[in-house]
């Protein structure tokens, strides 16, 4: 086994068998280099996402009812998104909210 020397003794761009790994130099036959290419050449299709639901289909007048229903609570149970100051600082909207300073 040869005497190992840093990388940095050696001159720029030497390049070295890596005779310590224990790794030799390997030869393929026409088939084993064939059979190789058409491995790595090979490209799989790709699948058709799927998804699971297991919530049951809803129809329009279920959503219109759904829709209805969450949407009509009384002014003081108002999401986040709503609670903002009168006058000029009503245009900053949710930036401006109670929730967005981190008070809650």
């Amino acid at each position: 086994m040869a005497t190992l020397q840093k990388a940095s003794k050696r001159p720029w761009g030497t390049i070295t068998k890596p005779d310590h790994m224990g790794l030799g130099h390997q030869r393929l036959t026409a088939y084993e280099v064939e059979q190789s290419v058409n491995r790595l050449y090979y490209v799989p299709k790709a699948r058709d996402a799927k998804y699971n639901r297991q919530n049951p289909k809803m129809t329009s007048t279920d959503i219109r009812k759904m829709v209805e229903r969450l949407t009509s609570k009384p002014t003081e149970k108002v999401p986040d998104s709503k609670r903002v100051p009168e006058g000029k600082l009503r245009e900053i909207g949710i930036l401006n909210s109670f929730a967005w300073k981190g008070y809650n």
